[in-house]
């Protein structure tokens, strides 16, 4: 019952963004940049700067928590996550696991289609991004990743003006954890792949110097060709199979 309520959800909040129909010689195929920041960073509005750089190319976002406030809205829960009420903080999480693995069947299908896409998350787990970046690179996509960083003072005091807020602990921990992590990351994705945007308060993302960042962000990461061979080889195979899918290919190929 879970997998059919999870795809109906799907169905209702995204048959919007149903996906294109171009042949394999049209797609801006396989790329994904992971999009980290924690909460009041400011990532996801970066994230959608970056996006519109390349509005042509279908880039998916792919991001928990945009299934989660339509769930928290549709269920009439509140936005703000209170742990002292349980009662409430207990239906918010099972709203939240839901989300998670809705997204995590959005991303599959974004990733069978080799659309490129943005995972935006906090970071803060190592990890998974580690396990999610080795599998995206062995099913042939190259991969990239941008660190949206603020000072702590500046992530609660946006925090207190969002819609739906985050208890303060988590945004502390996530705060600590992703800087903890950041050498491993620029290690883990290498140099010229692993960029670091400060988004404090002087930081104006309209500013023409922002949105060359963000342009430059896109050409380096989404405009430039595919370096996985892999990926490569994948493509060949299915414009000569006549696929456009990853669920194209012969069960020789997979």
């Amino acid at each position: 019952m879970l997998i059919k309520e999870l795809k109906q959800i799907i169905k209702d909040m995204y048959e919007e963004m149903k996906l294109q129909e171009e042949g394999i010689e049209d797609k801006n195929k396989m790329k994904a940049l992971f999009l980290m920041g924690g909460g009041g960073s400011g990532k996801s509005t970066i994230g959608n700067e970056i996006r519109k750089q390349g509005d042509s190319l279908g880039i998916k976002v792919i991001n928990s928590d945009d299934m989660f406030e339509y769930l928290l809205n549709k269920n009439d829960l509140p936005f703000n996550i209170d742990a002292k009420n349980r009662v409430v903080y207990n239906k918010q999480m099972e709203q939240r696991e839901k989300a998670k693995r809705s997204t995590i069947l959005k991303r599959e299908n974004v990733i069978d289609s080799m659309l490129p896409l943005i995972i935006d998350g906090t970071g803060a787990n190592y990890e998974k991004i580690q396990e999610l970046r080795d599998y995206l690179e062995g099913i042939g996509y190259d991969t990239a990743a941008v660190a949206v960083l603020v000072e702590l003072e500046t992530a609660l005091a946006r925090n207190k003006n969002r819609p739906r807020k985050v208890d303060e602990d988590i945004i502390k921990e996530d705060h600590r954890d992703l800087r903890s992590h950041l050498n491993k990351y620029q290690k883990l994705f290498g140099t010229p792949n692993f960029k670091i945007v400060n988004n404090d308060d002087g930081y104006d993302i309209k500013s023409e110097s922002a949105q060359e960042d963000f342009n430059s962000i896109y050409n380096d990461y989404f405009a430039s060709p595919l370096k996985n061979r892999k990926g490569q080889e994948i493509i060949q195979k299915l414009k000569e199979q006549g696929g456009k899918y990853l669920t194209d290919l012969k069960p020789e190929d997979e």
